[in-house]
This record gives structure tokens, sequence and C-alpha cells, in this order.
């Protein structure tokens, strides 16, 4: 099955689940662009709304002249296949060294956790235990993804925290379908969407619909973004560094998994503040630190099953380097990022003082986002040292 006509039910259930919540897919590009002041932001929603309902057309394999349009930019970065020999994966393997990082925020793991995971494991046979491979929960069981969600999220209540686990769980499955490493048909679509939805009734049905139109805005991105690097893999194409890097976090689920944290975490962030210059940095400096990291460790698994989307691979090509030399300035890039996280706190420190019309909650919420990021930073690291998700098979 075709990237595109995969692309189909799973976007389609965000019209159905607007229709349910009464949130009209209509109104949404107006209602979006109003939470931004800067053309280029509001050009990349229009983009985006542009985006989902091309896709929304798709209804054969070749590419409709507006998927050509909307991603001719990307096509002209696109480089000949890296042609990677397998013979020399074990010598690769044996000269590349992880370049030390020691995390620099603290986290702690909620102590609802395992029962909470227990739920989410429940919820995911529920959804997906009859369509899905079993394989694919065994490696989401065995990679420890329940890690992340229950380290990101340390005060949150049980049912929010097992909504949290479910959601991650739902990316991995996302994440699985759209790499091709698991063969995809009707029914596994129609799961797909179930199980979305049940999360998006749950989520929505308690938070403002300001919340809900910016989260649809997110999830759309970030589930477009899945297909669009799946399609660059099924026609074993490669994107230059530059480009990979612009498209780093969309590929990563980052700003979906940032967004979930007034849900989760019982809070609600305005959209004058959530898209305020200090708490963007945190979000956009907190995605790129955990995405940079995660290339650093996948980079063996990727380089054997012959990826080329890896930050370690595409700049090591770039500038002509090894790959431990090129770990190293990804290393780099990730501690600078660090810094850039280090100073947004503070900034949103002082408008949390110095802004008299913030109100409690609002501080409050503040507060808890810069406990969320700084705590998925380092449970990142704890995921990514410990998860079999990165072993070479």
């Amino acid at each position: 099955m075709s990237v595109s006509i995969m692309a189909v039910p799973i976007l389609q259930t965000f019209t159905s689940v607007h229709s349910a919540n009464c949130i009209s897919y209509r109104n949404l590009s107006c209602k979006a662009l109003e939470l931004r002041s800067s053309s280029s932001q509001a050009f990349r929603l229009r983009t985006c709304s542009s985006r989902f309902l091309q896709r929304k057309a798709y209804g054969s394999s070749s590419p409709s002249s507006a998927t050509t349009s909307v991603h001719a930019h990307v096509q002209q970065e696109m480089e000949h296949p890296i042609q990677l020999e397998r013979t020399k994966f074990q010598q690769v393997f044996q000269d590349f060294v992880i370049p030390k990082f020691i995390p620099p925020f603290c986290h702690n793991r909620n102590p609802l956790g395992e029962e909470a995971n227990q739920a989410a494991q429940q919820w995911y046979h529920h959804y997906f235990g009859s369509t899905i491979l079993p394989e694919t929960f065994e490696k989401i069981k065995k990679g420890n993804t329940q890690i992340l969600p229950i380290s990101n999220h340390p005060t949150a209540e049980l049912s929010r925290l097992e909504w949290a686990i479910e959601f991650f769980f739902f990316m991995f499955v996302i994440d699985d379908v759209v790499e091709c490493k698991t063969h995809f048909d009707k029914h596994k679509a129609s799961a797909i969407c179930s199980a979305f939805s049940n999360l998006w009734s749950r989520a929505t049905s308690e938070m403002p619909e300001e919340w809900s139109l910016r989260f649809t805005r997110i999830l759309q991105e970030a589930v477009l973004a899945q297909f669009l690097e799946a399609r660059y893999l099924l026609e074993k194409k490669h994107p230059s560094f530059s480009m990979y890097l612009a498209h780093r976090k969309e590929f990563g689920y980052m700003d979906a998994s940032l967004a979930i944290i007034d849900y989760v975490d019982g809070v609600f962030l305005p959209d004058t503040l959530h898209y305020s210059s200090p708490m963007q940095q945190l979000l956009q400096a907190s995605g790129d630190v955990i995405c940079w990291h995660n290339d650093i460790y996948s980079f063996q698994k990727e380089l054997a099953n012959g990826e080329t989307h890896n930050l370690v691979i595409l700049l090591s090509k770039e500038k002509q380097i090894s790959y431990s030399k090129a770990a190293e300035l990804v290393n780099q890039m990730v501690f600078d990022k660090i810094e850039e996280v280090q100073s947004a706190i503070t900034d949103l420190r002082v408008l949390t003082q110095s802004n008299k019309e913030i109100t409690v909650a609002q501080r409050a919420a503040i507060k808890q986002y810069i406990v969320c990021c700084t705590s998925f930073i380092s449970s990142t690291h704890e995921f990514h040292t410990q998860s079999s998700r990165f072993q070479v098979v």
C-alpha cells in the first residue's frame, strides 16, 4: 500500500473527531492563524492546512500534481542514495564512540507509573491486539517506551498519566507503520483511527477549545511529516543535512509530545503565552536536544537498516568526516541547544515576575512546562541508554 493511500484513513479521522466534538475543521485555519502574529508562522499554518486537504484527495499510488507542488522545495534538496557497504558494519560499529553526555537536569519518575503502564497496556491490546503484529507490541514493551511519559510527567494523576503512556504507544505504532516496519491494511488503519478517536475524545472533552485547536494543528503536522519521511524511505532518496535538520522535530513528534503537557498535567497555557518568544524558545530548543540526542544513539541501528535519516550519518557525509567525529559535532550541537533551554527558562521566570497580568494558574502552567521539558531531556538520555529499541539486531 502506498504512503499516500495510507494517509487517507488516518488523516480522515481528524475530520470525524472534530465533528463529534463540535470543532469544525473548516474553521480551524482562520482560528489557528489568529494565534500567531508572525507572517512566516502564518504561512506555515496555511501550508499545513493545504497539505491536509491535498492529502485527503489522494486515491492512487502515484503522486498528484498537488503533492508535487507541496514537496517541490524538498525534492530539490534530495541527493542520490547513499550507498552503505554492509560488509563494513562490524568495523564501523567497533570504531564508533558515543560521545559523553551528562544530563543537565534531574528528573523523577511518577510513582503511579507502574499502575498507569499496566492500564495502558490493556488499552493497547483492546485497540491493536488483533490487528497490529504482536512483534510491534513486544518491541514497544521491551523498549521501555513508558519511561518517557512516566518521567516527563512526574506529578500527573493516574488517569492522565495512563493517557500519556497510551499516546506514546500510539505514536510508536504510527512510526512503525509509516516506515513499513509492519504490513499495513485497512484493518490496521481502522484500529489506528479508533485508537486516536478514543485518545482525542478523552482529552478534548476536558480541555478548552483553544487547546484543542492548537493540538489539532500540531498533530496534523506531525502525522503529515511521518508520511513525508516514509515516502523518502520508500523511494530510497535521502535529504541533505540542512533539510533534515529543519524537519527533524516534525519527524520525531516533538511538538505533539510537548503539546500534551496541558492535558496530562492539569494546566492550561493560553496561546498568548504558548506562542510567546521565551516559551517557543523553550519548546523548540528542548525538542532539538531530544531529537539530536536520539540520532546519536539510533545511529548504529539505522545504519545497519540502510536508513540515512540521521544527523550523524548526514553530517558525516556532508563534511566527509568519521561517524565518531560527526557524533561529537552533533553532541556539541546538543550542548549549545541546552544553553538555549536554560536561557529560555531564565526569560520565562523574568516574564512571570514582571508581567502582572499573568494569573496564578498561568504561572503554575509555565512552571509545569519547565518541569516537563527539562524532565523530558533527562529521561530521553535514560531511555536511549536503557531501551532495546536502539540495539542492532
